[in-house]
């Protein structure tokens, strides 16, 4: 979000003419669209890590989502603090969600 990132929506689509959607761009920071594409080229590296062993990603609540959306898993109660397992089960990669992971 750049320095926009603390600011309530309502105000970044009336004040400062940033409507929300997946190719706004926000001062200083990245397009949603953008930080998907990003966190997926990176999700896509780690997939066969995941397959053999554990491993630990701290990310924040979009990159969440957009692992999510990818392996097409629909997680609507996920919130900020709460973290998700991925795992390699029959061939599929399995997601659960663990709430307020970080304290």
């Amino acid at each position: 979000g750049g320095y926009l990132q603390n600011i309530p929506e309502k105000y970044v689509d009336d004040f400062f003419k940033l409507k929300n959607n997946n190719e706004r761009e926000y001062p200083d920071g990245e397009s949603n669209k953008f930080m998907q594409e990003r966190v997926i080229s990176s999700l896509k590296k780690y997939l066969d890590l995941i397959k053999n062993q554990n491993i630990a990603i701290i990310t924040h609540l979009g990159p969440i989502l957009a692992v999510a959306k990818y392996l097409n898993y629909k997680i609507p109660n996920v919130k900020n603090l709460d973290g998700i397992v991925i795992t390699y089960v029959d061939k599929k990669y399995k997601l659960k969600i663990h709430k307020k992971l970080i304290h």
